[in-house]
């Protein structure tokens, strides 16, 4: 048995000892000199030789040895990974595998045998945005593949710049800070190698190309000459003399022109370039007219080899940039270290290692071989006492340094008084481009007679000019002329006869609506509907806005407008909230009105003889109600200052372009090319229509301002009757009107409408008359001041000065408005039209 149990071990352990032999000796093969500098070679063929290649002008037959070479080097570097997993323990899914994991991959793009099955090829030019988008993966991956580069940074440490100088015997401490500075230098230098890769390999993507567009030019020139029947050959033969002129000292040039027209013969011209070219080179640009119903072609066939040559020499430069990036920093990295941490970092743990040796030891009861073996070796102990040193550093700073942020998003002047600067803080402070038909632009530009013939319907006493300007006021007007002026909104937007409403639907939507709007309501009832509906209206006109939206957009921001409110109980969501109302319970108090208002709607289009979406189809009524839903749950007050903070990004993203649109310098808006800007701006302007009040004239702006306060005092009473407290503003006992006035366009109206005057120059007007209510206001207020009977004389001087200033402060807030040209768009409705 005791033969057994000495013989058995080594039976089983002969196999695993030479396996483990085996997979030395294979990470051995691998990591050597040798082997590191063939795989280099090949990562330098794989980086650099599709440049050359076509910097060298190859010849396209000659495309299939430069994908052999690349597919030789894909597989050696797929052997190499499968070799490494097998014989590196810690190397799957490691930093490394993922690098070369990732540099390997990105070798397909440049073989074309395999890309060329998923990449667009060259004879797609005209399509920009996907040959872009084809050439940034390229490039992407191509850079991509330095990530391999990264594993030769361990042999860095031989070159000059990255030696160290060797004590002949460091002390245990320096030692180990060594180690620890060894360790951090090496991986941060990868993380930060990694993150240089990173960067160059998203760069070609927010790389924008500006595409020449003077061969379009030429083409559109061409195309009208050969279509003018009383253009002759010598005509051709001239313009064709200028074209090739043109394109003398430019990169690119001309191969072939090709004219057909209805009266001379065919036009053909080649011309030399003196050099064989490669088919990725040549580049084709047409267009075509009808004359008699016959189809004829202009074509311009262009060489691009100068172009694609420059391209290629630049991707070489910045793979050269990024080598030298990589090992420049990292030798001044390193540098760094040892002079900034290492050195100094020695000194004062050589120092506090003396004191708090001498201090820690002398507590423990150490025999004397205990202390001989602690001296005697680089052990755990030295490294223990410095961590502990260390942590007992780090632990003190952190309790004497208080780092505190104290982020409010409403910040109330101190002239404010309390009552009101209460009131604003609950209820405001809180955590492909498609265009509008020509037929809008025909409304815009009818006479006044014309627009007496289209408004024949509406009622005798709603005045055109008064509808399409901020002094409509719809608190003079009945329901049924409401009726009247909303179905003149739609028509102006072409609605009725676009998505088949039939007019009877649209006036018994509209007659249920008003009566699912609570008349007892002092604000929000359907006069505030209406109200909010033409304010909408009128910020689509007046910003020009509607011509970068569709059809179904201003419809279903029209009806957005119209149902927004419908429902609303005369109280807040906060108030809601609080008594813990069935809508808060439904709704978990997420905007518990706004999803009501919704639900409401939504309700009504269910029954066959209200529902104006009848018309669309299943696609369109999709989107409608997409915009619906986003636009009326925008109107929460909760979200408005995020909204204000998102409209200032908006400007600073896209502010130069909207604002050349505004001034009719471009006949888009490019950031409209995305949904979600589009519905952002249409919220945008349903928010502000909602809260527009303090920019009407002030005779409506104090109407409406009397209303709301109405309201307000109507939930006080309900909060006093039921136990609770009453909000601020809310007690109509002590709220006063004037100073809610100007604290809600002073703090909350002011940052909104601002930003969206600065976004949309066309809309000054409001922005004059919030400063002109502002004003009014501040002086009503003075004016109350000073006939207070029970206030001394110096106190009431005192107040007014505070309104004063409060008024000054408010002028130079708004000081900007004197900056803004009136923006008049010069454009006919043809033109629009045609961008349609």
């Amino acid at each position: 048995m005791q033969a057994l149990q000495v013989e058995e071990p080594h039976h089983y352990e002969r196999p695993k000892r030479h396996h483990k032999s085996i997979k030395k000796r294979v990470f051995e093969f691998m990591d050597s000199v040798p082997m590191q500098l063939f795989l280099g070679v090949l990562l330098v063929l794989s980086l650099f030789l599709p440049d050359i290649w076509i910097l060298s002008n190859a010849s396209s037959d000659s495309d299939a040895a430069l994908f052999s070479v690349l597919l030789a080097v894909f597989i050696v570097f797929i052997l190499e990974t499968v070799i490494l997993t097998a014989v590196q323990d810690d190397y799957f899914l490691s930093f490394f595998f993922w690098m070369d994991f990732i540099g390997t991959l990105s070798i397909i793009l440049d073989i074309g045998w395999i890309a060329d099955s998923f990449m667009p090829d060259n004879t797609a030019a005209q399509k920009g945005s996907l040959l872009r988008a084809a050439r940034a993966a390229k490039l992407g991956a191509r850079y991509g593949r330095l990530m391999r580069l990264l594993k030769l940074m361990r042999f860095f440490k031989f070159l000059p710049c990255f030696k160290q100088e060797e004590d002949a015997e460091p002390e245990p401490t320096m030692s180990a800070v060594r180690k620890v500075s060894s360790e951090l230098s090496s991986v941060l230098s990868r993380r930060v190698a990694a993150l240089v890769m990173l960067i160059v390999i998203v760069v070609p993507f927010l790389d924008y190309n500006i595409v020449d567009k003077s061969v379009d030019a030429w083409l559109t020139n061409f195309r009208r000459v050969a279509f003018d029947n009383t253009t002759t050959t010598e005509d051709l033969d001239s313009m064709a003399k200028k074209f090739r002129r043109f394109y003398h000292t430019e990169a690119l040039t001309p191969l072939q022109l090709t004219i057909e027209t209805s009266h001379l013969p065919l036009f053909n011209e080649h011309y030399s370039q003196g050099y064989k070219l490669r088919t990725d080179n040549k580049v084709l640009y047409e267009t075509s007219y009808i004359d008699d119903d016959e189809k004829y072609w202009v074509r311009v066939k262009m060489n691009r080899t100068v172009i694609r040559q420059w391209d290629a020499f630049f991707g070489i430069m910045l793979i050269i940039l990024v080598i030298v990036v990589l090992v420049g920093f990292s030798a001044s990295f390193q540098n760094s270290v040892d002079v900034l941490v290492v050195v100094p970092l020695e000194k004062m743990m050589n120092t506090l290692r003396r004191s708090a040796t001498a201090m820690l030891k002398s507590m423990q009861a150490m025999d004397k071989e205990d202390e001989e073996n602690m001296m005697g070796e680089n052990s755990d102990l030295d490294q223990e006492l410095e961590t502990a040193v260390l942590e007992k550093m780090v632990e003190k700073l952190a309790r004497i340094v208080k780092h505190v942020t104290n982020d409010n998003d409403l910040v109330v002047d101190e002239n404010v008084d309390s009552a009101v600067a209460s009131w604003l803080t609950q209820n405001y402070a809180g955590g492909a481009a498609r265009k509008r038909s020509a037929i809008v632009k025909d409304h815009l530009d009818l006479s006044d007679e014309e627009q007496q013939n289209k408004l024949r319907d509406l009622h005798k006493t709603v005045d055109p000019k008064v509808v399409n300007s901020w002094n409509f006021d719809v608190l003079k007007y009945d329901y049924d002329q409401l009726f009247e002026y909303n179905r003149y909104l739609f028509d102006v937007f072409n609605v009725f006869a676009q998505f088949d409403i039939p007019v009877d639907v649209m006036n018994a939507f509209m007659q249920e609506l008003s009566t699912r709007y609570i008349k007892d309501n002092t604000y929000h009832n359907f006069h505030h509907a209406c109200d909010v509906t033409q304010t909408t209206y009128r910020l689509l006109m007046v910003s020009k806005v509607h011509i970068a939206l569709s059809d179904l957009e201003a419809f279903s921001m029209l009806v957005a407008a119209m149902g927004h409110d419908v429902g609303h109980p005369g109280v807040n969501n906060a108030f809601l909230v609080k008594t813990r109302h069935d809508l808060a319970m439904l709704h978990n108090d997420k905007s518990p009105l706004e999803n009501m208002h919704c639900s409401l709607l939504y309700e009504l289009f269910r029954r066959p003889e209200l529902n104006i979406m009848v018309g669309l189809p299943d696609a369109q009524w999709r989107e409608s109600r997409k915009i619906i839903l986003s636009l009326i749950l925008g109107t929460d007050m909760a979200h408005h200052f995020d909204q204000v903070s998102k409209t200032q990004l908006f400007l600073e993203v896209n502010g130069e372009d909207v604002k050349k649109f505004c001034y009719g310098h471009k006949d888009t808006i490019e950031c409209f090319g995305e949904e979600k800007n589009r519905i952002f701006i249409m919220e945008l302007f349903l928010h502000c229509a909602d809260i527009s009040n303090p920019y009407k004239p002030f005779e409506i702006c104090a109407q409406w301002a009397d209303l709301v306060s109405q309201e307000f005092f109507s939930q006080g009473d309900k909060e006093r009757a039921s136990g609770m407290d009453v909000s601020p503003m809310m007690d109509r006992e002590t709220s006063n009107l004037f100073n809610m006035q100007m604290g809600f366009i002073e703090f909350v109206v002011s940052p909104l409408v601002n930003t969206v005057v600065t976004l949309f120059p066309p809309l000054k007007e409001t922005g004059e008359m919030m400063l002109s209510n502002y004003i009014q206001w501040g002086e009503k207020r003075k004016d109350e001041i000073r006939g207070t009977v029970d206030m001394a004389a110096d106190k009431k001087d005192e107040e007014v000065k505070k309104v004063d200033d409060r008024i000054s402060k408010f002028k130079d807030k708004m000081a900007f408005l004197s900056n803004i040209v009136e923006a008049k768009r010069k454009h006919s409705s043809g033109s629009l039209a045609s961008n349609k």
